[in-house]
This record gives structure tokens, sequence and C-alpha cells, in this order.
């Protein structure tokens, strides 16, 4: 014969106190069960959970005083996840579940989501992601505005030269090959002395220069 199915419990609290246990810490479950459950409905939990489940496992119950009070109400909440943790280690966890008719009466998220301190460490941790991207978008952006900056100084190299400056024309292919041509007959009779002083005020001859040229 197999063994006996386990025991379904039906109540809010408990299978909330369950859920944390399996997904959230001991604190972040109490708190929130503290938060948002009424101090009846977690006397109530308590009061079911060892009525159901007391067979040598559970530790004696313990009724607190003050229950009225947040204090009270977390003591006592604590031993409702300390008792469901020793069902589970045991082997003998029951079914928690709820009714249709009181999901209403459950939180909405896990009680990690639900308390303060792990809202504030999610937030940071969101704050540091957002820092995280706008830092990377400042580097795209920068990477972005480099590569245009290449991309249009060599759109500028590649045209074609523009038309000479007022006063000046841009010298012919023909023409160029025409003064190469001639080059020995027009510098034949030509005397550099005539135009030492422009090339030593265009610094393309030096004094030492033109002494070297005229003693040679």
């Amino acid at each position: 014969m197999g063994s006996d199915p386990p025991m379904i419990i039906l109540n809010n609290v408990l299978a909330y106190a369950a859920y944390g246990v399996a997904t959230s810490t001991s604190d972040h479950t109490k708190e929130a069960c503290v938060d948002f459950f009424s101090s009846e409905e977690i006397i109530d939990a308590r009061d079911l959970l060892w009525g159901k489940c007391e067979n040598g496992i559970l530790p004696k119950m313990i009724k607190r005083q003050n229950t009225t009070t947040k204090k009270g109400l977390l003591l006592t909440t604590s031993d409702i996840i300390e008792a469901i943790q020793k069902l589970g280690d045991s082997g003998s966890m029951p079914i928690f579940a709820v009714e249709f008719s009181s999901l209403g009466r459950l939180p909405l998220a896990k009680p990690s989501e639900k308390c303060p301190i792990s809202l504030c460490e999610r937030m940071a941790k969101l704050e540091a992601r957002v820092g995280e991207c706008e830092s990377a978008m400042t580097e795209t952006n920068f990477a972005i505005a480099s590569m245009q900056s290449k991309l249009s100084y060599a759109s500028i190299a590649m045209q074609p030269a523009g038309p000479a400056p007022p006063g000046q024309q841009r010298m012919e292919d023909r023409q160029k090959e025409l003064l190469r041509q001639n080059l020995v007959k027009l510098t034949a009779d030509l005397d550099p002395i005539d135009i030492y002083d422009q090339l030593i005020e265009g610094d393309v001859f030096t004094f030492e220069d033109k002494e070297r040229i005229d003693h040679e």
C-alpha cells in the first residue's frame, strides 16, 4: 500500500507563509504577513496549524502576549514560520491552499518584494543599472560623433579640387607638358641673381646657399 496523501489545510496566512519560506527569507516573510494580515487572521492560522499538525514534530505552541501589537504579531508569525520549516524538514509538510473566494486576502507579491528593505535594495540595483545604461549611451554617442567626423573629413578629402582662387589660373596638363619639354630653352639665359632676393625672402634659399652657388 502507498503512503497516505498529504493533509490539505485551507488558510491564507499559512499558504502565504509557506510560500514565503520557499521563496524568501524568514524576516521578509514575517514582515509581509504582519503588514498585510490582521491580528485575528494570524492568531487563527497559528491555532489551526497546531491543531492539525500537533504530532510530535512541532514544539509546544506558545500563546504570545500583546498580539495586538506589531511586536507580538511578529513573534507569533515567527512561530508559524518555524513550525512550517520543521514540517518541511521532517517530510510532513501538508498542502496549504486557499479557497477561490479568499484569493483577495493574499498579498500580490513575494515577501521579499514587499519588504521595504528589499524594495530599497531593488531600487538601488535599478538605479545602478540605469547609470550603466546612461554611461554606455554616452560612449556610444561619442563613438558615433567621432565616426561622423571621420566620414566628413574623408568625404572632403575625396572631393575634386575646386576652382583656383580669384586672380589665379590653374595650369593645365597640356601646359605643364610644354613647359617640361622646353625647360632647357627657357632657362638657358636665366640669371639666378635676379631671383636670389625673392628666394631668400621666401625661405627657399639661405645666404649660405647663395654663397655656395656663387662659388660653383
